[in-house]
């Protein structure tokens, strides 16, 4: 008779997003091997079609494994919006059924989200977080933002695990060079880093500012050349593997002034990297970076502010050494798969799920 199982749900390896790169990096790390876990995807990049598809096809394979009486945990991973409601149709679905059920919430908005929800779906969220027999979220900013929307109190943090990236061979650092990675819009901040760019263009007439990422490029490019800073503007897209990986080690700063932000990947992946960070204060953000220490912190939709920040570390290259030297360190002390994936195995054996290897745990 086969073991009951762990079914994670989660979006494709290959979508973009942090949520994808932290579920890829739990299956690269032989999460799935030491756990009986089967993995189904929710959500796939594309368009109408090729999501209905992917959600349906997961769907019918989860009700199947159900009906089977195979299944003893499901872990979610959700962000907000779509994404909760997605997952919301998979729990309530295995309800009835009653395996031991555990909501992995990645979203830095999702107090937003709640807010700005009806009072039906403001039921509906609560009612769902209720239910769940482990909430983990990704830091203690978002553990506080939870325990205000539900009454649930078994709310755990457990960090992103981030795998360094140690094949890369670089070209040095570009002198004067400004990355952002991420979702270009308002929430994240990258108006307010165009127009600190543009304070910046006199003291800096070369730097540079890379957004890299999918969403409001167009918008984001006409103001850039509103701001008369378009000719010190790249907008490549979203990038990810080899082109990422040397972005990070050639920019000179990593910056993400978010308005909402729950554990960003591109922040590990910077500190990962030796690139100092320039951020908001906002979310989780001070949880993983030290005011002085990896980088220094703003509060957002502070432009001048961010600004001065970008202007400080621009002109010291000591203090980006020490920066970049210190949050190398803390990546290996802290994010490596070796410190977060014991944290998911203790949860696990106290749900009662027992691992197929042991003595891996």
């Amino acid at each position: 008779m086969n073991p009951k199982k762990i079914i994670m749900l989660g979006p494709s390896p290959t979508a973009k997003g942090g949520m994808a790169t932290v579920t890829d990096i739990y299956r690269r790390s032989g999460l799935f091997e030491i756990w009986p876990t089967t993995y189904l995807t929710t959500y796939r990049d594309g368009n109408a079609w090729t999501k209905i598809q992917t959600v349906t096809t997961a769907y019918l394979r989860f009700t199947r494994l159900l009906l089977g009486d195979r299944v003893q945990l499901v872990h979610a991973h959700v962000a907000s919006y779509t994404s909760f409601w997605r997952i919301c149709l998979f729990i309530f679905t295995a309800l009835p059924l009653r395996p031991k059920i555990i909501i992995h919430v990645h979203s830095g908005s999702f107090g937003r989200f709640y807010e700005q929800s009806g009072p039906i779906r403001k039921k509906i969220i609560r009612f769902t977080l209720d239910k769940a027999d482990r909430i983990i979220v990704l830091t203690d900013y978002t553990k506080r933002m939870m325990s205000n929307i539900t009454s649930n109190t078994k709310i755990v943090s457990v960090p992103n695990p981030y795998i360094p990236e140690t094949s890369f061979k670089g070209k040095g650092r570009r002198k004067n060079t400004i990355l952002f990675l991420g979702n270009v819009g308002e929430n994240k901040g990258v108006y307010d880093l165009l127009s600190a760019v543009k304070k910046l263009k006199i003291k800096y007439p070369q730097i540079k500012l890379v957004v890299c990422g999918k969403g409001e490029i167009k918008k984001a490019t006409e103001f850039a050349d509103k701001l008369g800073i378009g000719n010190l503007v790249e907008f490549p897209g979203w990038v990810s593997g080899e082109e990422k990986n040397r972005l990070l080690r050639e920019s000179t700063i990593y910056a993400l002034p978010s308005y909402y932000e729950g554990l960003g990947m591109g922040i590990l992946e910077a500190m990962s990297a030796g690139t100092p960070v320039v951020a908001s204060n906002a979310g989780g953000i001070p949880d993983v970076v030290e005011d002085g220490v990896e980088g220094l912190l703003v509060a957002p939709g502070d432009v001048d502010a961010l600004a001065e920040a970008l202007d400080k570390v621009l002109s010291d290259g000591k203090l980006r050494e020490k920066m970049g030297a210190a949050g190398q360190k803390k990546i290996a002390s802290q994010f490596m798969p070796e410190q977060v994936l014991p944290m998911l195995s203790e949860l696990y054996s106290q749900l009662g799920v027992k691992p197929t290897q042991p003595g891996k745990t």
